[in-house]
């Protein structure tokens, strides 16, 4: 999977709908194609946590299905009286695999929101512990300082900290290598 580019303007579209840049550029253009103050460019996105979608979904119905029947049966043996004892046991059981399924559904779901995306103007960064999407400006940065799981940005107004630990290690290459090439653009 990897990166994914997104096509982004002042306005904010942000649209994860074109399966390839080809597609979006031109399904960008022609969305934009009466506003003649449209200015577009490409970010390229990588992700905290790459999960599919739909194996999250796929998680969750089993979870949930796997939980209700399971609830149902021990439900119907506490009415009508314990057939066997372990039968019951078995049933808590599967109450709580399919409670868990539904968690690391839930979870996968939650972590696909967290990014780091760039172009040639500016970096957004959504990290989890961030309450909003942090923007830098790349023309506003005075210095750089990268460590292994941190990116220290000097700017004008103050310092921000990037906290690559949540980051997938094979992505945390690509991120760096976008931050020495404007640490060596940098005067």
């Amino acid at each position: 999977m990897g990166a994914e580019a997104v096509w982004t303007s002042e306005m904010g579209f942000d649209d994860e709908r074109f399966s390839n840049v080809a597609v979006r550029e031109e399904k960008a253009q022609n969305f934009f194609k009466h506003d003649s103050t449209f200015v577009y460019c490409v970010m390229e996105r990588h992700y905290v946590h790459e999960a599919n979608k739909g194996l999250a979904y796929v998680l969750i119905i089993i979870g949930v299905s796997l939980a209700g029947v399971a609830l149902a049966m021990l439900i119907k043996s506490l009415i009508t009286g314990p057939e066997n004892e372990a039968l019951e046991w078995t049933n808590i059981l599967y109450i709580i695999q399919g409670a868990s399924l539904i968690v690391i559904g839930l979870y996968n779901l939650r972590s696909r929101k967290y990014y780091i995306e760039w172009n040639e103007e500016e970096i957004k960064v959504y990290l989890p512990g961030y309450k909003e999407i942090d923007t830098v400006q790349i023309s506003h940065i005075k210095g750089l300082e990268i460590k292994l799981f941190e990116i220290l940005i000097r700017m004008e107004k103050g310092d921000k900290r990037i906290d690559l630990e949540h980051v997938e290690f094979e992505f945390i290459r690509s991120i760096k290598d976008k931050f020495e090439e404007i640490s060596s653009m940098l005067p």
